[in-house]
């Protein structure tokens, strides 16, 4: 069992002595594709890092019920709220205040798709390797096996090497379309990682691309000032309203303040 589980990762990860493709190509399908694989399966782990979502709620209706109801749902916060302060006289929790008839709120879904998003993307930046092998067929791995054998005769090393050298004259000129696909596998790649960003920042609401600024100006503000922009993509506490029939059957609203204990794993991602 052990066995059928590391020999899959031994193969992605082992260094071949025959390269079809460079060093930056092997990173998008081995290292990228990799990493993302094992970040999907690391976000699957509630058993270690807590349940995806966890809400207190009124009494009246069951923790389970809400849980779900809010996992399914949706949940939000008052963008407004991430500038007050936290505190007695502010805010609990960043994001969160009470309810204001004309109150913006920003809702987070994300939470529910992001161990099959990471997935996908793995898979995609594999997909240029695949197709580029698909056409490749093993030609190079052919032509050049066992040529830096050491026990291998040297004559034997000679007659591999005059058979590659007739393969390329009879050839010359002739592999216009190896080299096109080749090119097409890297604008693939490229194409990839464009695609990975806009996918990226429409995933997480349009706060993807100017994340990576957000932090580093986060950081050069005073720190009884400043506001963790990581927060604002990535909440620890939300809120969530669920309704139900009351005793006289008027509609009650009941807000729930959601705990998401995984953002802390995936802003990290």
């Amino acid at each position: 069992m052990f066995y059928m589980l590391v020999a899959p990762l031994h193969r992605a990860v082992k260094i071949n002595r025959i390269v079809l493709d460079n060093q930056i190509f092997r990173l998008h399908y081995k290292a990228t594709s990799l990493l993302l694989l094992m970040f999907s399966i690391l976000v699957t782990s509630a058993q270690y890092f807590g349940d995806p979502i966890d809400c207190i709620n009124h009494d009246s209706v069951p923790a389970n019920v809400i849980r779900t109801f809010c996992w399914i749902h949706s949940t939000f916060n008052i963008p407004a709220a991430f500038n007050a302060t936290v505190g007695v006289d502010g805010v609990p929790h960043p994001g969160i205040q009470k309810y204001t008839p004309d109150e913006h709120r920003r809702y987070y879904g994300y939470y529910q798709w992001v161990c099959m998003v990471l997935f996908l993307q793995a898979g995609c930046f594999y997909v240029p390797r695949y197709l580029w092998k698909c056409y490749e067929q093993g030609l190079i791995r052919s032509l050049v096996q066992d040529l830096d054998c050491p026990i291998k005769e040297s004559t034997d090393v000679c007659q591999k090497t005059e058979a590659i050298a007739r393969y390329m004259r009879n050839h010359l000129n002739m592999h216009h379309k190896y080299f096109f696909v080749y090119v097409t596998s890297e604008v693939l790649n490229f194409v990839n990682v464009v695609g990975q960003i806009l996918l990226t920042d429409a995933f997480l609401g349009n706060m993807f691309t100017t994340f990576g600024t957000d932090v580093l100006k986060h950081h050069e503000i005073d720190p009884d000032q400043r506001n963790d922009p990581m927060v604002w993509a990535f909440p620890r506490m939300t809120k969530c309203s669920f309704h139900l029939f009351g005793s006289s059957g008027d509609v009650m609203k009941h807000d729930a303040l959601c705990l998401l204990a995984q953002n802390i794993i995936q802003e990290k991602i």
